[in-house]
């Protein structure tokens, strides 16, 4: 589990962890995270609707373990890295749900408020 503690915090280094329902302002050029957990048993996954690429583009998308693989049911936390580029607001919404059910069989709903200054 060391070696994945440091690809976590390797991913994470230089950038800024964002909440949901929380407004943040970031400069131009700033990397930021969105750390979401998942449990790959269940099948449920967060899902990015569309967004604004003409302000920021996603980097990476990485999922860490958070317990060792034999355990039944194991949570996941996967990090989504943007860089912002372009002065403006933009809002980013995730949602869990099952790939094959649809967006409108969502669960839980995310909603990230950014202002780019």
């Amino acid at each position: 589990m060391i070696f994945l503690c440091e690809k976590y915090l390797k991913e994470k280094k230089g950038t800024i962890s964002i909440l949901p329902f929380i407004p943040y302002y970031l400069k131009v050029g700033e990397d930021f995270v969105i750390e979401l957990k998942e449990n790959h048993f269940s099948s449920f996954r967060w899902h990015l609707s569309n967004y604004d690429r003409d302000l920021i583009s996603l980097i990476s998308k990485k999922s860490f373990d958070l317990a060792p693989i034999h355990i039944l049911g194991r949570k996941h936390i996967v990090i989504w890295k943007f860089r912002s580029f372009y002065y403006g607001k933009i809002t980013l919404q995730f949602n869990l749900y099952r790939s094959w059910e649809g967006i409108n069989s969502s669960v839980e709903k995310l909603i990230y408020y950014i202002t780019i200054i």
